[in-house]
């Protein structure tokens, strides 16, 4: 069934759960299952077409309960139909209904036909010796409460043909790997917990559908998360998608990224190493607020956090409470960084910003201590010690300096027949008049 856009996906999920009224109910039985007559709505809004199917339903009252291994067809005949027009004719099985098996605690395996299109409401709520579920990648729609309850389910992936997704996991006890396929078309997540309270491992491979009234917010891991990968169709992470995921120790992601939301990684303070892709260009408020454990960023070195060069933008808190941080590194992309970005750190010695203009910081930006006590290295110190926020450092230095100040070493050059000369290869006749810095002395660089 072909869909190109959120409106037709709104009209399916209506006609799906109206079918039930659009059709007289006279369910059959074929191979164990029992199956109705429905009806559901395709093509565009403005010029839908009416397509009859079937769905599996629950067994009518007095009939025996699902048990075992359930296979679902991908069509069936119904022996005796209402309509003369479904007479001998197969149609395909499009959905599976509201509660159709809700409770049957004795099935343990169900297959599911390459015609479904439709998992509704509470489908397999409390199928709580369910171990399988393979669901096929035709299916668009997958409704609240389906797999609540299924708490001998371990592993789950859902396809990137689901358009629509409302089933939370937090329920599902027993899951520790959940798999969402990498899809180019945005994912309408609803608002949906899909972290599972003892989900260890998470790959995550599709964008939100963003919200209409505001930020686009989704809960995409719980406490016992411990492994994250982020797969290449992803540009944006949303707002709170890891948040407080205390036990998140490893994060695995491609250059997609563009995006990473507010307080994505809040307080995960298992999280001790992560490096950024290189894609990235905005780091958002909160983002890695409260990392307490955070000692390295796209680095090796212990205390040393890198941004990506790429990197516009850094929002306010974003590295908030990282009090493991020492030195920061920024690149020449970025242009601002927003004020308390690096607020709660008393600890950083260094800061690094290549950009050739100074990027627009606020006096609140990095904390007193920092702006007192560190160096801040640079290309022009002459452009940094006027501009806003940056002037609050104490000691600003060059690149060249800093490039120097580890190997070469400070000298008493003014001693008669050194042959002294500067970076331009001009030679220093009065080198006590000289302004300080880095000079050729003797074949070799020494710092006045």
């Amino acid at each position: 069934m072909k869909k190109n856009s959120l409106e037709n996906i709104v009209l399916l999920l209506i006609s799906l759960f109206m079918g039930l009224q659009q059709v007289e109910a006279k369910p059959f039985k074929r191979g164990g299952v029992w199956y109705d007559l429905m009806s559901y709505y395709t093509g565009e809004s403005g010029s839908p077409v009416q397509v009859y199917a079937y769905k599996v339903v629950r067994p009518p009252s007095g009939e025996e309960p699902y048990v075992g291994e359930i296979s679902i067809a991908s069509e069936v005949t119904d022996p005796d139909p209402l309509y003369e027009d479904f007479i001998g004719k197969s149609l395909p099985v499009a959905a599976i209904d509201g509660l159709a098996f809700r409770d049957c605690v004795n099935i343990t395996r169900v297959s599911l036909p390459s015609s479904l299109i439709g998992i509704l409401s509470g489908a397999f709520m409390g199928c709580e010796n369910l171990t399988q579920i393979q669901i096929p990648r035709s299916v668009q729609i997958i409704e609240s409460y389906v797999f609540n309850g299924c708490n001998s389910l371990t592993s789950i992936e859902i396809p990137n043909s689901v358009e629509d997704y409302s089933a939370d996991l937090t329920s599902c006890e027993g899951l520790t790997e959940v798999i969402f396929e990498d899809g180019e078309k945005p994912l309408n997540l609803n608002s949906t917990k899909i972290g599972g309270k003892n989900v260890k491992t998470l790959y995550w491979g599709r964008n939100i559908e963003k919200s209409m009234y505001g930020e686009t917010f989704a809960t995409l891991g719980g406490e016992a998360l411990e492994k994250v990968t982020i797969g290449g169709s992803v540009t944006f992470l949303p707002a709170g998608a890891f948040q407080s995921c205390t036990n998140l120790k490893e994060v695995i992601w491609k250059n997609s990224l563009k995006e990473i939301g507010r307080a994505t990684f809040y307080k995960c303070t298992a999280l001790e190493s992560i490096d950024l892709p290189s894609g990235l260009q905005v780091i958002g408020k909160n983002a890695f607020d409260n990392c307490t454990n955070l000692q390295r960023v796209n680095s090796q070195q212990d205390g040393q956090f890198i941004i990506p060069n790429g990197v516009v933008k850094v929002l306010s808190y974003a590295f908030d409470g990282c009090s493991s941080l020492r030195e920061v590194i920024i690149p020449s992309t970025c242009e601002e960084i927003a004020s308390s970005a690096f607020r709660n750190i008393s600890t950083i010695t260094k800061v690094t910003c290549r950009a050739e203009t100074p990027p627009v910081i606020s006096d609140f930006t990095f904390t007193p201590a920092t702006y007192n006590k560190a160096t801040l290295v640079c290309p022009s110190p002459d452009s940094y010690s006027v501009a806003d926020g940056w002037k609050n450092f104490f000691n600003i230095i060059s690149e060249v300096e800093d490039l120097v100040s580890v190997s070469a070493p400070r000298t008493d050059i003014s001693q008669k027949g050194n042959h002294v000369y500067d970076l331009s290869g001009r030679r220093i006749h009065h080198i006590n008049s000289a302004p300080k810095g880095l000079y050729i002395v003797n074949g070799r660089a020494v710092v006045k």
